[in-house]
């Protein structure tokens, strides 16, 4: 009976033993099937699915979901169904604390009433991974059993890892890609190779340096270098690689076109977890355009420190907090503040403390702490008096970028010689004249009541300290007696001026003699503007010349294309191929007039339609504007016409539309520019300027989808050398735009926020309607020339050939000649044999105006055409419309030309 007992307690054991053994043997198996899962899988986040996927079965589940948990919430990252990226699960514990297998979710608050994305799951089980928990969902209750936790358990190891290798592979990519779509050139090298051979280079390195990959890659990056041997920068880099060290360098390279460059060198180690370098990380920029603006400051400071050296007056430039930007070396000499003696970058209040308490101690408080934005803003003058006795004259001026300018000016010998000389002045008091003492620089030291009032001053006290030569616009520096000065204030006043040398210094004596010399005055302001006059016409004579050569060349080529395009004999894609040439021609001819219209005035603006500058502005940014941005343009089916310049408008829409393309930088986006008419119904206010009640405008409209302007700075951008494109800007583009449109009485409109693009509406002034209806009249064409008798003149001989040829394909009998001379013969010897003369203007010898007086005097009615390259500049009064019938410019529109001689006849035309 024991025995038996006993028996069957071994074989229990056994069977215990081996039912252990099958459980082991299977979670084992079911690990084992994840693990090969994983394996056979690239993509780290492809295998944590597939293996959750693998689970549902072996655990008898509806869904297994991995999620990151920070504060009870959790965020779905990986699952075995279709539930939505980035779906939330709020619970009602913390379940990253414990593993734990719950029998049913609905019996433990905070659950809910199961409306949530775990409708109908009551069965979980929770085992945490590390910051992320795994879990496992059933719809029966109580559906896993301890065994199917132990395996959970077992596989959430393997999905962890996997988890934190999919994590570690989008950190990877994400760094691969920034890094190789940096602006910035990285390359790396091998830290462990003495050598230190470059591994990888990005696209912007390539463009830096010239080089492609497959070239450097092996190589030593010493290859850039354009640094003497022997230079501390390159001494410095050398020793920091050899060492795997860090640092920051400016080294001078050179890429391999062999051009010269600036580059900003960033070198850093990548280290192991022992310290060990492994790599060098070098990013690379080029700072050409910094380092040579550097330069140019670096003399231009030099050049000023060379300018205030020669002057004993203190000149200092402090910022607005009080940092000392400038201090020449005067500054020092005459306020000593040691240790830091005004150096730059010390404070002002710190250097003017320490001189006065080793000169001053006890000053008053105007002296202790002066207020010189006070004295910026209000009295930028005044003198200060110190306790040692001496007497300055401190000038305070606000600069354009901000910081105050501070010059002070010694005048204690000034100040003596005033009280020595107020006794003498007192009788001079009375006089008419002015009379004034001064020193050898020119400095007023004391002056009667006529004096101050000659010179312009409120008072006698406010010209003290100052140099008379300065309140006359023309003073010469050493005026003799009876010198004739002028001086500008409310009125033009002129002074005679005597200074003479006195044992007490220089006395200077005024009389207003603005009487005597308005005359005088009128022939110097005369003389003046004829000097001006000369210069223009001297920069139009420079202009009219290659205009001149260039239409005459025009001419030919127009001329010629004109004559192919008539001849029925040549084919139609011939003809075509004669069209665009004449197309091109105008389009030359019209880029020529554009460079007759500089250095003109607005007086000779003329009416255009704007619309054709809006057509042609696609072509002129054409070369500036990226291929991922486009820009589009609308107008109006009615003319435009307004009194205007087109390079002036061209101007203003080519600053806009580059304007936008920066604004769009490297995003892409669209620039959409348009023309259209408008009449308000009320007078407003604009960003610049005002539009008034029933004028007519053209509103030209550029918008682009760019980054916007914030509101506050939306006023200044109109103001000048105020830029948001930092060294890249001028910030006159738009100020010189402004300018432009409130000349002509325009007005711009600035609609724009942050994130939603810009758009700028120029308004410009329309001109009346009968205006708009000459500008829009139809040129003439071509007619039947037959019987008619025409003399052509012409220097060029290819112009006046293609135009004989031309007008002899009408039916004219044409004669030719490259003289002047010649034709006047010819009209003198049978004046009615011609019925009509076309000539050139600017010939060797005689002139066209001078063959048209000529022509006059024995042919009053013959009809005569002047065809020239310098039609917009002329000012011939013998080319007026009683003395020619018709004034053409070059290049010639032939058929126009014709269509003028077919209504043009003599009183013996046929």
């Amino acid at each position: 009976m024991a025995d038996d007992e006993a028996l069957r307690e071994a074989l229990l054991e056994l069977k215990l033993l081996r039912d252990r053994e099958t459980a082991a043997l299977r979670t084992t198996e079911q690990l084992l099937s994840c693990l090969e899962v994983l394996n056979s899988t690239a993509d780290p986040s492809e295998g944590a699915r597939r293996v959750l996927e693998r689970l549902k079965p072996i655990l008898g589940a509806d869904q297994v979901i991995a999620l990151e948990v920070q504060n009870r919430t959790g965020r779905l990252i990986a699952q075995s169904g279709t539930w939505p990226e980035g779906t939330e699960i709020t619970f009602p514990f913390d379940p990253v604390r414990k593993s734990r297998n719950l029998v049913d979710r609905y019996a433990m608050d905070g659950w809910g009433d199961a409306t949530d994305v775990l409708s109908g799951l009551h069965s979980l089980l929770v085992q945490p991974m590390d910051g992320r928990v795994l879990i496992a969902l059933a719809a029966a209750k109580g559906a896993f059993t301890a065994e199917n936790a132990r395996i959970f358990k077992r596989v959430s190891v393997v999905v962890g890892q996997a988890l934190a290798a999919a994590k570690l592979a989008d950190e990877n990519r994400l760094l691969a890609a920034t890094i190789q779509g940096s602006s910035s050139g990285f390359a790396i090298a091998d830290a462990k190779d003495p050598e230190k051979p470059l591994l990888y280079v990005n696209a912007a390195f390539e463009a830096l340096s010239g080089y492609s990959a497959d070239e450097v890659l092996g190589e030593n990056c010493r290859f850039l270098n354009d640094e003497p041997a022997e230079s501390e920068e390159r001494l410095r880099l050398r020793e920091t690689v050899a060492n795997n060290g860090a640092g920051r360098f400016l080294l001078r390279n050179r890429r391999k076109s062999g051009e010269p460059f600036w580059n900003e060198l960033t070198l850093f180690p990548v280290r192991t977890e022992s310290g060990e370098a492994t790599h060098l990380v070098a990013t690379q920029t080029d700072a050409t355009v910094r380092v040579q603006a550097e330069e140019d400051r670096e003399r231009l400071r030099k050049r000023m420190e060379a300018a205030l050296r020669a002057t004993g007056d203190a000149f200092l430039i402090l910022a607005r907090d009080g940092t000392v930007l400038y201090a020449n070396s005067a500054t020092a000499e005459q306020f000593p503040a040691r240790p830091s003696n005004w150096a730059i970058g010390s404070r002002f209040d710190e250097n003017w403390a320490a001189y006065l308490n080793e000169n001053a101690p006890s000053v008053n408080s105007a002296v202790a702490q002066p207020d010189f934005l006070r004295m910026a803003l209000g009295q930028k003058r005044q003198q200060v008096q110190f306790p040692d006795g001496r007497t300055f004259l401190v000038t305070v001026a606000e600069t354009e970028e901000g910081p105050l300018a501070i010059h002070a000016t010694n005048v204690t010998a000034l100040k003596v010689t005033e009280r020595l000389s107020e006794q003498r002045l007192t009788a001079l008091d009375a006089a008419r004249d002015g009379i004034a003492l001064v020193d050898d620089s020119g400095r007023i030291v004391s002056l009667n009541p006529s004096a101050a009032q000659l010179l312009g001053f409120q008072s006698q006290p406010d010209a003290l300290g100052v140099k008379w030569q300065r309140r006359y616009d023309d003073a010469p520096k050493n005026p003799r007696a009876s010198s004739i000065l002028s001086r500008s204030d409310q009125t033009q006043r002129y002074h005679e001026v005597n200074l003479s040398e006195t044992d007490e210094g220089q006395v200077l004596i005024i009389r207003d003699v603005t009487d005597r010399r308005e005359e005088e005055d009128k022939l110097r302001s005369l003389n003046s503007a004829l000097a001006i006059a000369q210069r223009r016409e001297a920069t139009a004579q420079l202009a009219s010349g290659l205009a001149h050569d260039f239409n005459n060349t025009l001419s030919a080529i127009m001329g010629s294309a004109s004559l192919i395009s008539i001849d029925r004999t040549v084919s139609d894609d011939t003809r075509s191929h004669a069209d665009r040439i004449s197309a091109a021609g105008r389009s030359a001819a019209k880029l020529v007039n554009r460079l007759l219209d500089l250095g003109s005035e607005r007086a000779n603006a003329s009416l255009i339609d704007l619309r054709s500058l809006v057509r042609e502005l696609p072509a002129l940014v054409k070369a500036n504007l990226p291929s991922h941005i486009s820009l589009t343009t609308s107008m109006s089916d009615r003319p435009l016409i307004a009194e205007a310049q087109a390079s002036e408008i061209s101007q203003i829409l080519l600053n806009l539309a580059l304007n936008a393309r920066d604004a769009i930088g490297e995003a892409g986006g669209t620039i959409a520019v348009s023309a259209q008419e408008t009449t308000p119904d009320r007078a407003r206010d604009l960003t610049v300027g005002t539009i008034r009640r029933g004028q007519a405008y053209a509103v030209i409209s550029v918008s682009d989808t760019g980054s916007g302007i914030p509101d506050d700075i939306v006023e200044k951008v109109f103001e000048p050398y105020f830029s948001t494109k930092g060294d890249q800007g001028t910030g006159l583009g738009l100020a010189i735009a402004a300018t432009q449109v409130r000349v002509v009485g325009g007005a711009i409109n600035v609609t724009s926020s942050p994130g939603t693009g810009t758009k700028i509406e120029v308004f410009w002034p329309l001109s009346d309607e009968a205006l708009v209806e000459a500008a829009a009249q139809p040129l003439p064409s071509s007619a039947d020339l037959s019987g008619k008798t025409l003399l052509v003149v012409d220097d060029e001989e290819d112009v006046a050939e293609v135009l004989r040829a031309y007008l002899e394909k009408l039916g004219a009998e044409v004669a030719v000649t490259h003289a002047a001379e010649d034709a006047a013969e010819a009209i003198s010897d049978d004046p009615e044999a011609w019925s009509a003369l076309i000539t050139d203007y600017d010939m060797p010898g005689m002139t066209g105006g001078d063959l048209v007086a000529k022509a006059r005097e024995v042919n009053p009615a013959l009809p005569i055409f002047v065809v020239t390259a310098l039609a917009r500049r002329i000012t011939d009064p013998r080319l007026s419309r009683d003395m020619i019938t018709g004034l053409f410019a070059k290049p010639v529109d032939l058929r126009h030309l014709a269509g003028e001689l077919a209504k043009a006849t003599t009183p013996n035309d046929p």
